[in-house]
C-alpha cells in the first residue's frame, strides 16, 4: 500500500472519529469518569461537554443536574476580581436609569468567564442586560451553566444555530434566546460595488485545522476539470499550518492544482470572495462560520454539505447556494453547482434579510418589546454596529462618544471593575 493511499485512510478514518459518533461516546465516558474526582473545574467540563454532545440522552438530566451543582459551587468559591478586561464585547445600548438597562454583547466564553469573576458581578447585570454569543453548538460550556445559575436578572443566549432555541427549557427562568449569532453582524457596505469577473471556480476560506476538511475538497478535485482555478485562504490554527494543508493535497494528488495564501490582507481577502464563482464549506460541525454570510453578501454562491452542524447553514437556499449529499461523490456535485452559481443571487437575499443593518433593526424590537413586557423603560435604542473579525464598531461614522455610549464605558470601568477595550480605528472593510 503506497504512502499517499495509507495517508488517505487516516484522513478519512480521523474524520470518521470526529464527525461520527464517537465524540459523544467520549464525552460520556468522560463525564463518568469525572464522578469520581473531587475537582469541580473538571467536573463541569465534563458535564457541560457531554450537554454539549448529548442534550437529549438519557444522562443528559443528570449531567445538567451535576452541572448545575457544579458551576454554583464554583462561583460561591470564586476569588473574585475587582478589575477585568474584555477584547471582544461591546456595549450596545446606554444604560439610562434604574429602570432602563443598557445591554453589552459578549463575545464567546473567555469574555463571559472574565465576567463572572467580577465582585460586583450582581449589580453589573442590574444596570445591563448581557448577551452572550457562545462560540461553538450547541450551547453548552463551563460558562454558559455558571451565568446561568447566577443570573438573577434576564440575560440572553444567541446561540450558533436557531434550532438550539429547543434547549432552552433546561435553563433557568432568567435565560431568553434570540436568532442572532456571531455571523449576524456582517456590513453589507463593504461587499457594495460593481459586478466583477468571477475567475476563481472554487474558493475555500477556512483555517488550517482538520476540522475544516480540506480533504473532502481535494479527494473531490480528483474527478473534476483539470483547469479549475482553485484557491484556499487561511491562517493557522495552533499547531495547524499550511504545510498539513498541502500534505493532504498531494495525497491526494492535486497539490499543483490548487494555490494556497495564507494571513492575507483585507484587500485581498475581499477580492478573492468578490471574484469567486463558489465558497466551499466543508466543515462538518462549527459553530456560526462567518465565510458563507460574507461570501453570500459578495455575490458568491456557497457549497455546504447538508448534513453539516452548522450555525449558517441557515442562509444556504435556493438564492444563495447549495447544498450537497454527503452519501454521494462531491465531485458531480460541484460541477452542476459551478454550472448553476451564475443564475443565483445571494448578495440580493443577504443585503434584504442577514446584513448587520437588518439585524440591528430586529435586535432593537426584540428588546424594547423585553423591556416592555418586564415593565421597564424604553427611551434609548440600541446602536447600529457590525463586527470585524470579532472586534466590533458602531456604524461609520459613528464613534463611540457619537453614538452617546462612552459614558457606560467610563462607569463600566470605575464603578465595576469592567474595562472593555474598543478598536483604535475603524475598519475600510470587513473579512475574517
Amino acid at each position: 500500500m503506497s504512502a499517499d493511499r495509507i495517508h488517505r485512510l487516516k484522513l478519512q478514518t480521523a474524520d470518521w472519529l470526529r464527525t461520527g459518533s464517537f465524540p459523544g461516546v467520549r464525552a460520556g465516558t468522560q463525564f463518568l469518569k469525572t464522578r469520581m474526582v473531587a475537582d469541580e473545574s473538571k467536573k463541569l467540563l465534563a458535564s457541560s461537554n457531554y450537554l454539549m454532545h448529548r442534550p437529549n440522552s438519557s444522562m443528559s438530566k443528570w449531567a445538567l443536574c451535576s452541572a448545575k451543582k457544579e458551576a454554583l459551587s464554583i462561583q460561591r468559591k470564586l476569588s473574585s476580581q475587582d478589575k477585568v478586561t474584555l477584547n471582544r464585547s461591546m456595549v450596545v445600548k446606554p444604560r439610562v436609569s434604574k429602570n432602563e438597562p443598557g445591554a453589552i454583547l459578549v463575545s464567546f466564553e473567555s469574555e463571559l468567564g472574565r465576567i463572572l469573576s467580577l465582585k460586583r458581578f450582581d449589580k453589573l447585570q442590574t444596570d445591563y442586560r448581557l448577551l452572550f454569543m457562545p462560540s461553538w453548538q450547541n450551547f453548552f460550556s463551563p460558562e454558559a451553566v455558571r451565568l446561568d445559575v447566577t443570573a438573577t436578572e434576564p440575560y440572553y443566549i444567541l446561540p450558533s444555530a436557531f434550532e438550539e432555541n429547543r434547549l432552552r427549557p433546561m435553563l433557568g427562568e432568567h435565560c431568553r434566546f434570540m436568532h442572532f449569532h456571531a455571523a449576524s453582524w456582517v456590513n453589507h457596505h463593504f461587499f457594495d460595488g460593481p459586478p466583477v469577473n468571477k475567475n476563481i471556480d472554487l474558493l475555500m476560506l477556512a483555517n488550517f485545522s482538520p476540522y475544516k476538511r480540506h480533504w473532502r475538497l481535494f479527494k473531490a478535485l480528483r474527478d473534476m476539470a483539470p483547469n479549475l482555478k482553485v484557491r484556499l485562504i487561511g491562517t493557522p490554527l495552533k499547531k495547524e499550518d499550511v504545510d498539513r494543508v498541502i500534505s493532504e493535497a498531494k495525497a491526494f494528488g492535486v497539490h499543483d492544482r490548487i494555490e494556497i495564501l495564507q494571513n492575507v490582507d483585507d484587500m485581498t481577502l475581499l477580492d478573492s470572495l468578490k471574484r469567486a464563482r463558489l465558497l466551499c464549506a466543508m466543515s462538518h460541525r462549527e459553530g456560526s462560520y462567518i465565510a458563507v454570510p460574507e461570501a453570500i453578501m459578495a455575490n458568491t454562491a456557497v457549497a455546504m454539505l447538508s448534513n453539516a452542524v452548522i450555525g449558517t447553514k441557515a442562509y444556504v437556499n435556493d438564492e444563495t447556494g447549495f447544498l450537497l449529499n454527503p452519501r454521494k461523490p462531491l465531485a458531480s456535485q460541484l460541477t452542476e453547482a459551478l454550472a448553476k452559481s451564475d443564475r443565483l443571487s445571494p448578495q440580493a437575499w443577504a443585503q434584504e434579510h442577514i446584513s448587520a443593518q437588518q439585524n440591528c433593526i430586529k435586535l432593537n424590537e426584540r428588546l424594547e418589546q423585553d423591556f416592555h413586557q418586564d415593565g421597564l423603560d424604553w427611551t434609548e435604542n440600541v446602536r447600529p454596529f457590525y463586527s470585524k473579525r470579532f472586534d466590533f464598531y458602531h456604524e461609520e461614522p459613528i464613534s463611540d462618544a457619537e453614538a452617546g455610549v462612552s459614558e457606560d464605558y467610563e462607569r463600566l470601568s470605575r464603578d465595576f471593575g469592567l474595562e472593555i477595550k474598543r478598536p483604535a480605528s475603524v475598519p475600510m472593510m470587513n473579512a475574517t
